[in-house]
């Protein structure tokens, strides 16, 4: 009944969930729905590896609970930490701001241009 009981609690929750398979391929890279999910300044729950996991701790935001990818007990730690939070929309329009696909690109061509 109590696993019931922590389902029922997971699935009122206003959060967002992500596991990345620990897949040799995803050790070396930085998926874009990390950033998609991290942009919306819901919270963010988050099972990572390798690279997207260093780089996601290293950002240091609020409201992101990181648990290395397919660890179920991990996982659970993480949700009873951020339970003892609140649930809430953060403002990250400073995130939105510096990991905004324009203002990557832009920066990459301005870099390339003065190579030139």
């Amino acid at each position: 009944m109590a696993f019931y009981n922590f389902l029922w609690n997971l699935y009122l929750q206003n959060f967002l969930f992500l596991n990345l398979n620990t897949v040799d391929g995803l050790d070396a890279v930085l998926p874009s729905k990390i950033f998609e999910y991290l942009a919306t300044g819901l919270p963010v729950i988050m099972g990572l590896h390798g690279t997207s996991y260093e780089y996601v701790k290293k950002l240091g935001l609020d409201n992101v609970f990181l648990f290395q990818s397919n660890d179920c007990n991990d996982f659970i730690l993480q949700y009873k930490r951020a339970l003892k939070g609140k649930f809430k929309r953060v403002d990250r329009s400073s995130f939105r701001s510096k990991f905004c696909r324009k203002k990557i690109i832009h920066d990459t061509f301005s870099q390339i241009l003065q190579k030139i």
